[in-house]
């Protein structure tokens, strides 16, 4: 399996109710909940660690609240998150990480969201993108309270993100 690591808040939304989606769908698990500062690709681990020893994330733990379900990439249909400050700690952050792996900066603004669910290749899209539709997250509370470094689950058939190091905000 091609390695994929990423740093980002591990989000805790225990309110956080969804209809069952169509076929093809594929739900998260609540431990894979996160919003990603930094996404790293396919480096090997010693590049991944030198992006976690850079990460210095200037925020607090702090509550957050989750908006609109929007589809983003070709899979990801993700809640955007109503900022509570992430932006500019993204933004801040994330440049050192990416010099530290080797690894091209993102040059996209900002922008905190939690993906919650993929849609599979052999998924109905429009049944996907209905359902995505129908989902109220607008006002549904979460919590930060640590930042941690991510990779592939060794059984993705359960969860898909392992965490492989974590630290308090």
């Amino acid at each position: 399996m091609k390695p994929n690591w990423f740093v980002a808040f591990r989000v805790r939304a225990p309110s956080l109710a969804l209809e069952v989606p169509p076929s093809g769908v594929r739900l998260f698990d609540r431990a894979d909940l996160h919003a990603t500062i930094a996404f790293l690709g396919g480096i090997d681990e010693r590049r991944a660690h030198a992006a976690w020893d850079a990460a210095a994330i200037p925020l607090t733990a702090r509550a957050i609240t989750l908006g609109r379900v929007v589809p983003l990439g070709a899979s990801a249909l993700s809640a955007i998150v109503e900022d509570g400050g992430l932006s500019a700690a993204i933004g801040a952050s994330r440049d050192e990480m990416h010099r530290a792996a080797g690894t091209a900066p993102d040059t996209r603004p900002p922008l905190p969201h939690v993906t919650i669910a993929r849609v599979g290749r052999r998924a109905d899209r429009e049944a996907a993108m209905a359902w995505a539709s129908r989902l109220s997250l607008d006002g549904v509370a979460a919590r930060i309270d640590d930042v941690a470094l991510y990779t592939w689950a060794e059984d993705r058939r359960v969860r898909l993100f392992r965490i492989v190091e974590s630290r308090p905000l």
